[in-house]
């Protein structure tokens, strides 16, 4: 079965397109994916993202908790 995800959650720069995922020190990573189909807001993963992984669905807040713990 596919993986679905909000559009909100995918960074893109250039033809790059990533999320972050919680490492297991509940730090943000960012994970390159390829995406597929999209239906709405909602965007199929077709690969970079197993089930189970813990997604950040707002990479602007994962960007600023990294900068505020960089400080």
């Amino acid at each position: 079965s596919a993986l679905w995800i909000p559009a909100s959650a995918l960074v893109q720069r250039g033809e790059l397109r990533a999320v972050y995922i919680l490492d297991d020190k509940n730090l943000p990573r960012l994970r390159q994916v390829r995406i597929g189909s999209r239906e709405g807001e909602q965007l199929e993963v077709l690969s970079g993202l197993g089930e189970g992984e813990r997604l950040v669905l707002s990479p602007a807040a994962a960007l600023a908790s990294m900068e505020a713990t960089n400080e």
